[in-house]
């Protein structure tokens, strides 16, 4: 089979069995990727003509996804031949991106399980990024991957939010032995999580440490001061985990039409707010769902079920927007090359 790429016109066969990432690669041809296990999303591309399938590592892949021709490159197979708007890479002499150094300026304990990092880039190294992705960080061997909990700034500093996982080599060291100055190395930016118009209604859902990215588009949406309707509803399990709530009431001001709603999950007979699962507030709070754009972030159980929602809702499949958090094992790495996986 034959795939042609679109803007770029180039074009590479496909063979029997073979995913459509691998054989871009075989070829030649460097297309946007990060996890390469199906669980990031970082190489969702617009399949145009042709027919694709996929095997059983497509987590990142939603229905609202399948609805509008999406696929992931990294465990999709053709079909047929395919015409499909993907995204690549130039790179020097073809090789592989190489991970960039990047220095700890800032840590601190946000919440009893979260903890924040500020990290510094060399001159001229820093991610060129859009609220809303994310980078990997390399750590013996692996990279694992965290949203940028900022908007872009004059100085290239990038804030990350990372939550402790149990048994996490990199969390661990994050929450035990992690100290200010030490060196870090980063892969990225990656994803197409973020607004795709600035001018509509949006209701951002968040499970835990799924709010940060969204605190990096509330900070750039904030200075053009919108008018519309703009709803933030965080879900986590007690309410010593709403860590960037300050993050959240800075930005509130410059916001017409906002508001923020906080729910916890578990048992908390100190709680005074809102209680049960994120979604199912959303669900009774906004019966004209179907009015906003739609962006949710978290837990893959928490995306699939706002994804349920925003269909009873009456959202249109292109109105809908995820970032699903997949803790699973990422591919080994080359210490020189980038090849992100997604996990503590």
């Amino acid at each position: 089979m034959q795939v042609v790429l679109i803007p770029s016109g180039k074009s590479f066969s496909c063979k029997s069995g073979e995913t459509i990432l691998a054989a871009a690669k075989r070829q030649a041809i460097n297309l946007a990727s990060a996890c390469e296990n199906g669980t990031c999303g970082a190489c969702k591309s617009e399949v145009v003509a042709g027919v694709v399938d996929h095997d059983d590592r497509a987590s990142a892949l939603t229905r609202t996804d399948l609805a509008l021709g999406k696929a992931l490159l990294c465990c999709a197979y053709a079909r047929s031949d395919l015409t499909i708007k993907a995204t690549q890479i130039a790179q020097r002499n073809d090789q592989p991106a190489a991970t960039v150094p990047a220095r700890v300026v800032r840590l601190q304990r946000l919440s009893p399980s979260v903890s924040g990092l500020t990290l510094r880039f060399p001159p001229g190294l820093s991610p060129a990024f859009r609220p809303g992705q994310f980078v990997g960080i390399e750590w013996e061997g692996r990279l694992r991957s965290f949203s940028i909990a900022n908007a872009p700034r004059a100085d290239g500093t990038i804030d990350l939010h990372i939550g402790r996982v149990q048994n996490g080599q990199f969390t661990g060291h994050v929450f035990e032995a992690l100290t200010e100055g030490e060196i870090l190395r980063l892969a990225g930016p990656f994803g197409d999580f973020g607004i795709a118009d600035d001018q509509r209604p949006m209701l951002f859902v968040a499970g835990g440490t799924g709010m940060a990215p969204i605190v990096g588009m509330l900070q750039a949406l904030a200075p053009a001061a919108p008018r519309q309707p703009i709803r933030l509803y965080w879900g986590c399990r007690n309410a010593r985990e709403f860590y960037a709530s300050n993050q959240v009431d800075e930005v509130a001001p410059a916001f017409a039409d906002f508001r923020c709603v906080q729910v916890v999950s578990d048992d908390d007979p100190q709680w005074r707010g809102r209680s049960g699962f994120v979604h199912d507030i959303v669900r009774s709070d906004v019966p004209d769902l179907c009015q906003f754009d739609v962006y949710a972030c978290g837990n893959p159980l928490l995306v699939r079920a706002m994804e349920d929602v925003a269909i009873e809702g009456g959202v249109p499949p292109a109105r809908f927007f995820a970032d699903s958090f997949n803790l699973v094992p990422p591919p080994a790495v080359d210490a020189q090359v980038l090849n992100k996986g997604a996990t503590a």
